[in-house]
């Protein structure tokens, strides 16, 4: 029975507590119920509306919230596209500033699950001093109206870099920097989500340990 899954008891236990109350105490939910529902309070809304999609066959309950979740995407491009979520820019094929000679950066890209090539910038130190621990490595999205590429010149985490701290991995939304595609509040969580799932070949590439 999928239902007695330990996965599946805490999921349905979380989605019944009091800090979220998904799902009411006592019902009796099904495990597709309930794999939406933990998708949707994660706001992987474009996930979760993929999986009440693919099940077969469908009942009124997923029915119903693939609805609901139809609506909340296209309400979250209408809200992206006209309220001032994001001020996209771009910057040229080059690193618009290099840091000092103790950090390199290296310009990427990854693709996400729907094709779109999302830019990134690799920060580490330049300085291979043979240190016993490997850096902390540091995934992070910026504000509004920041690229990717301008993050570390300049700033403090430039001395965190370079000393060998952690090791920066400074990831751009759609429409910023030379990512494809345009901004949305609608995929902003299945993008990061494809990005963490590129982490161990994204390291292996570059001789990193993972």
């Amino acid at each position: 029975d999928e239902t007695s899954s330990p996965t599946l008891a805490a999921m349905t236990r979380f989605l019944q507590s009091p800090e979220t109350r998904m799902i009411q105490p006592g019902t009796q939910a099904g495990s597709t119920l309930i794999e939406a529902a933990f998708l949707t309070w994660l706001a992987d809304y474009q996930g979760a509306f993929e999986f009440c999609k693919s099940l077969s066959p469908a009942t009124r309950e997923t029915e119903y919230l693939c609805t609901a979740l139809d609506y909340m995407i296209r309400s979250l491009l209408q809200a992206g596209e006209s309220s001032m979520a994001f001020f996209p820019r771009k910057c040229k094929a080059e690193l618009p500033r290099q840091p000092s000679a103790r950090v390199t950066l290296e310009r990427a890209s990854y693709v996400t699950r729907d094709g779109t090539n999302i830019g990134w910038v690799h920060a580490s130190s330049a300085v291979q001093d043979g240190a016993a621990h490997e850096p902390i490595t540091m995934l992070r999205w910026g504000g509004n109206a920041e690229l990717a590429a301008q993050v570390v010149p300049g700033s403090p985490l430039e001395d965190m870099v370079a000393n060998g701290l952690v090791r920066l991995m400074l990831v751009d939304y759609r429409g910023f920097g030379w990512s494809e595609g345009k901004p949305s509040l609608a995929t902003l969580r299945s993008d990061a989500e494809d990005f963490y799932q590129s982490l161990p070949f994204l390291h292996s590439t570059r001789g990193l340990v993972w």
